[in-house]
């Protein structure tokens, strides 16, 4: 190749072949700007260098988190127990914790996509150009959505189209990494293996004293019974009842959970209360029959206008009769205005009547049937409710003796005046569903003391000894915790987008960095850019103090 003098090269070109001119050779070969050879060595690299080690770091690392961001989607990673726990208890420093790392993963992929760009276009201003492609890769690099594509006739061409669709990408990517990243809540079980008595056969039941539980087992019944007065107001102000150490909500199931976990899930055995009540006297009869087919209704001793005792047939061993006026010891009579009289019939498996008399000679009958459960409760912030009821065959074992134990506190309170009955009327729900309820906690409290006798003495996880031949048939409560843990999601699967952009951008970055690898690029820190494409063109160091201007369409210096 002859050697020239210092005068400036001319190179006259299409507009799709605008070569790279970086000496001031004017005679060169085609060949010559193919090869890059007219590029001196020290500004070309090839094989490894620093740019390119980052860029290929940085598209591994998308590639990661988009895999990453995949598992977490599928629901199947939960958070750090320790983390969830801060978290529910702290949501705002949670929602700026999601908030950020959205962010940052959207500006990592944007410097990854910023990289690629400038990488290719390293290749490409020592392999040769054309204007166009700058063009448009520099709207790329600036993720703009009308970046200028050569091919102007046809403006919905393949490449706008697939622009548009990968810009619209970014621009929901953040928010699709915050529908993955947002903690949703799923319940984690862990089994304790606890045992309760297992219910027993109707025909098993009965109202004599368990060898297994001694006195407190009436005074807790008793007590809850003498709450009648008031039990109108708690069953409409939808209260919960404390009994035996336990916490229950209001309702018609009788059941005695064990253990002590603040939110849990148990099986015991249970029975719903069913009841019907009237004031019609011409109902009478029929209800309470509804029970005992073959006795009466308890007949009224009157004094004149006043209640003095009720009348009833002689009572089987096996039934138990309640009656407010078989002891008035202790009756004062300071409240006599108030007296109300209770008469009661209970059987075995906790079916009965009653039979209320206040005031002015008013009367309520009320009879109820039991029906046994397997009650499904569960505990949240240690108060039991009953989740599920599923009918069952075997009752609790002392739901007799505890419905006939709560009918006395009943008994004792209506003495006082309680009444099933709200005063002003009109004002609570019927009586019928207060009777069910005030009954229900009855069998609780009775229930829950005999479990929790029964559980520690003869449960040999606990106590680690035989259950004795004596003892009740155990049976397993299934008692587990209902841990609420957190875990990653994916929110009306938005998070697909962010998945598919940061794996699809950590992947196109490690191919390039493959693909480019051999290849030969500008050296150092060269990147897409105005004044980078300014350099080359005046062929020359351009100071960054160096001022020019447009004159007459022409980019002259200016003095």
């Amino acid at each position: 190749m002859a050697e020239l003098g210092p005068q400036k090269a001319t190179v006259i070109t299409s507009y799709e072949e605008i070569p790279l001119v970086t000496t001031r050779n004017s005679r060169l070969s085609r060949g010559d700007i193919a090869n890059g050879d007219f590029v001196p060595d020290r500004n070309v690299v090839t094989g490894w260098d620093r740019r390119l080690l980052i860029l290929l770091f940085h598209g591994l690392i998308s590639l990661c988190w988009g895999i990453a961001l995949a598992i977490f989607a599928s629901r199947v990673v939960p958070v750090a127990w320790a983390l969830s726990e801060k978290g529910r208890k702290n949501p705002e420093i949670t929602n700026v914790l999601v908030a950020l790392a959205s962010t940052l993963t959207t500006m990592h992929i944007t410097y990854i996509l910023q990289g690629i760009c400038d990488q290719y276009t390293s290749f490409l201003v020592v392999d040769g150009f054309t204007v166009g492609q700058l063009r448009w890769m520099q709207g790329v690099k600036e993720l703009s959505a009308f970046t200028k594509f050569p091919d102007k006739e046809n403006f919905w061409s393949k490449k706008r189209i697939g622009w548009l669709i990968v810009y619209l990408a970014f621009a929901l990517h953040s928010a699709s990494v915050v529908a993955i990243l947002q903690p949703e809540s799923f319940f984690k079980h862990f089994p304790f293996g606890d045992w309760v008595p297992c219910g027993s056969d109707p025909n098993d039941l009965t109202l004599e004293r368990s060898q297994f539980v001694d006195e407190k087992l009436q005074a807790f019944s008793f007590t809850v019974g003498m709450q009648l007065g008031n039990y109108n107001e708690q069953v409409a102000g939808n209260t919960t009842s404390r009994i035996a150490r336990r916490t229950y909500r209001k309702d018609g199931y009788a059941y005695g959970i064990i253990g002590g976990l603040q939110n849990g899930l148990q099986e015991v055995p249970g029975v719903q209360f069913v009841a019907q009540c009237s004031s019609n006297s011409s109902n009478a009869e029929a209800i309470w029959r509804s029970v005992f087919p073959d006795r009466s209704l308890p007949e009224l001793a009157m004094n004149g206008t006043e209640f003095v005792e009720f009348t009833d047939a002689p009572v089987p061993a096996q039934m138990r009769s309640v009656d407010s006026e078989a002891d008035d010891r202790g009756q004062d009579e300071t409240l006599g205005n108030f007296h109300n009289g209770l008469y009661a019939l209970v059987q075995p498996n906790a079916d009965g009547a009653l039979i209320t008399v206040e005031p002015q000679i008013r009367l309520t009958i009320c009879s109820w049937k039991t029906v046994p459960k397997l009650i499904h409760a569960q505990t949240i912030d240690f108060t039991a409710r009953s989740l599920e009821a599923k009918d069952a065959t075997l009752y609790p074992t002392l739901i007799g003796r505890a419905t006939w134990f709560t009918l006395q506190g009943m008994a004792h309170a209506a003495r006082y005046g309680s009444s099933l009955q709200a005063v002003p009327e009109g004002t609570s729900p019927p009586p019928s569903r207060v009777l069910e309820t005030i009954l229900a906690d009855g069998g609780k409290a009775a229930i829950t003391v005999f479990n929790e006798f029964f559980w520690p003495q003869y449960n040999p996880r606990k106590a680690n000894k035989p259950q004795p031949a004596s003892a009740p048939p155990r049976c397993d409560s299934r008692n587990r915790t209902v841990a609420e843990h957190w875990r990653f999601g994916n929110s009306h699967n938005l998070g697909y987008i962010a998945i598919v952009l940061t794996t699809g951008i950590g992947i196109f970055a490690v191919w390039m960095v493959f693909r480019l690898k051999p290849r030969r690029r500008m050296r150092g820190d060269w990147t897409l850019g105005v004044a980078e494409a300014f350099e080359l063109g005046k062929d020359e160091k351009v100071s960054q103090e160096q001022v020019f201007c447009v004159v007459n369409g022409k980019m002259v210096e200016r003095n």
